[in-house]
């Protein structure tokens, strides 16, 4: 039989759930601008050898 508790989350909501979720979003943050920064420089880099060849 449930005792009620079935659809809660394994976590308590606390600083640390806070924390966990800041942490998940801070890695996204960096992830998604080292990716622009990589996308932004290898078409770059793509452009000037296109350039370049005759």
């Amino acid at each position: 039989m449930a005792d009620g508790n079935f659809h809660k989350s394994p976590l308590p909501r606390n600083d640390y759930v806070s924390g966990v979720r800041a942490g998940e979003a801070r890695m996204k943050t960096r992830i998604l601008n080292i990716l622009r920064t990589l996308v932004d420089d290898n078409t770059i880099r793509q452009l000037q050898e296109r350039l370049r060849m005759p």
